[in-house]
């Protein structure tokens, strides 16, 4: 797959992977995140990849059916 290296807010070069896409998401206000995603433009850190959007999502820890909450996270495993 072709990509392309970016400038980040900390005028660093990066290439999308995987810890470019986590030091974005290490500054990450999660507390205050709005509904169940958050856009990480431009976050800082000089290998945070400028371009990145999470989204996350909610399960009971001793939730009511446990096979259906497994299958629920092979889903979003494979899609992620």
């Amino acid at each position: 797959m072709a990509y392309c290296g970016l400038t980040n807010k900390a005028g660093k070069t990066v290439v999308p992977s995987t810890e470019a896409f986590q030091a974005a998401a290490a500054n990450a206000d999660w507390a205050h995140a709005p509904g169940y995603h958050l856009i990480l433009t431009d976050q800082p850190g000089e290998k945070s990849w400028p371009i990145t959007g999470v989204s996350f999502i909610l399960v009971y820890a001793e939730p009511p059916d446990p096979a259906a909450t497994a299958e629920a996270l092979k889903f979003f495993d494979w899609g992620l």
